[in-house]
């Protein structure tokens, strides 16, 4: 799994684009290999914002943006300030000498030490470092969802969706991302109950 660590961007980058290989072959977005590659996936996207600078970055870059965009994951555009926190565990190693570990950037929740911290100024002034990278993160999320459900122009080529489903493929992946959303916000998501013929005669559980 990659993760962004040691700044190997590259890595991951290359790690996503492995899983669009085998999504786009598997050619069924309802396949349980193809729906578990893309949750992999979205691991891996959401990881780049949380342990990288990449919100501190947008910040000290323009203090009166409004909104952080997100990245399109192609090495072309990623900005040479960019780095992830350092790991002893993970190799290769493509960091200088002088960046903070893993555990001083991280932002993957809201007691870390970076993710403790607030914006003093401008449009994001009073949210902590976490709700920023937790806010770029579901949006680039929502981009990717949009990117496997097929349902706009974002990266169709070599991927057959009918167009008859398109509504359908639209509609669950609002419902996942509305689940998402939930879970990650920590509020309570509502339970789904089937009912079931019980069978007497069966001693399953």
């Amino acid at each position: 799994m990659y993760h962004f660590d040691n700044c190997h961007f590259k890595g991951g980058v290359d790690y996503l684009a492995e899983f669009w290989n085998e999504i786009r072959t598997i050619n069924d977005r309802f396949d349980s290999d193809s729906l578990e590659y893309f949750g992999e996936l979205l691991h891996t996207v959401q990881d780049f914002y949380a342990h990288s600078n990449w919100v501190e970055y947008w910040i000290a870059k323009d203090p009166n943006l409004a909104t952080i965009p997100t990245w399109n994951f192609q090495m072309s555009s990623l900005p040479s300030p960019i780095i992830s926190g350092y790991v002893w565990y993970n190799s290769p190693k493509k960091c200088p000498s002088n960046v903070p570990s893993h555990g001083d950037l991280n932002k993957d929740d809201k007691n870390s030490p970076q993710g403790m911290k607030v914006v003093t100024g401008g449009p994001q002034a009073g949210k902590s470092y976490f709700q920023l990278a937790y806010d770029v993160a579901l949006r680039s999320t929502k981009e990717q969802f949009v990117r496997y459900f097929g349902f706009s122009a974002v990266e169709t080529s070599g991927v057959n969706v009918p167009s008859v489903a398109k509504r359908d493929y639209k509609a669950l992946s609002e419902v996942m991302l509305n689940r998402i959303e939930r879970k990650l916000m920590q509020l309570p998501v509502p339970q789904v109950t089937f009912e079931t013929n019980h069978d007497p005669e069966c001693a399953c559980n």
